[in-house]
């Protein structure tokens, strides 16, 4: 059963991840700014994290049937 309460933790995930994609849209807006774009990455992976815990987030990203998207991006992209 998921417990719906919310502790001192989740506050603070739902605050990081809510920066993270306020940071993420700014990126976008200043026509892609890398320096905006990685902050809201790391807020937002790390507000997830905190939200939801350390094993279910590790799950999210790492689902074996996304791994082929996931290459595709890296290759082309990086």
């Amino acid at each position: 059963m998921v417990s719906f309460e919310m502790n001192d933790r989740k506050k603070i995930g739902v605050g990081l991840t809510g920066f993270g994609v306020f940071f993420s849209l700014l990126g976008i807006i200043f026509f892609f700014d890398k320096g905006l774009l990685a902050i809201g990455n790391i807020l937002f992976i790390s507000g997830v994290t905190l939200t939801i815990g350390l094993k279910s987030s590790v799950q999210f990203f790492m689902k074996t049937s996304n791994f082929k998207v996931r290459f595709f991006f890296f290759f082309f992209f990086f």
